[in-house]
């Protein structure tokens, strides 16, 4: 089943969608001068402009009752699993709750290095000559290690590729040209 259009003065029938998979259920016509036709097929939903003719999805975005499946704030300093300090001792280095953040010491913002909803980041440790933040992040899908500028500019380096076992706490050699990690198979 498709959508047709049917006219009253020619009698001629017209396909107007051409789906050979799943047939189109439930169509119903909207009102006003920017009328379409929402209909669904495969489990989607569907616009279909009645002006120009073609179809686009409709993005459907549907809120859980479910209270914890929700988005929300939660404060990052109760979950924290680990820390670094810099060089100079201006800012410290935590890590929380999957995110790399950087703290002043005394006065300025908190910054959020990695702010990637859906991922964890771990481990981050400063490079000696303060220019870099070192990290694993499982964005791939395996712990792989990461750097990126410290002051959050730019963006981030993935410095290995091969995850296959677990990686953790990197350690920066004095020149901030090598970096160290233990690895558990």
């Amino acid at each position: 089943m498709n959508l047709y259009r049917y006219d009253l003065k020619t009698k001629q029938v017209r396909e107007l969608t051409h789906y050979k998979e799943y047939d189109v259920k439930w169509p119903s016509l909207g009102t006003g001068s920017e009328a379409s036709i929402v209909y669904e097929n495969g489990g989607y939903l569907y616009a279909f402009d009645l002006k120009t003719e073609k179809s686009t999805l409709a993005p459907i975005s549907v809120e859980s009752d479910l209270t914890l499946t929700r988005p929300t704030y939660v404060r990052a300093e109760r979950f924290i699993n680990s820390f670094s300090l810099s060089p100079s001792g201006a800012r410290a280095l935590f890590g929380a709750r999957g995110e790399i953040f950087t703290v002043p010491a005394k006065k300025g913002d908190v910054r959020n290095l990695t702010n990637s909803s859906g991922v964890r980041e771990l481990w981050p440790a400063w490079s000696p000559d303060g220019k870099w933040i070192s990290y694993f992040s499982d964005q791939t899908g395996e712990y792989e290690l990461y750097i990126r500028p410290q002051d959050g500019a730019g963006e981030e380096k993935r410095i290995t590729t091969d995850g296959a076992a677990y990686r953790y706490e990197p350690k920066w050699s004095p020149d901030s040209k090598k970096i160290l990690f233990g690895e558990k198979p």
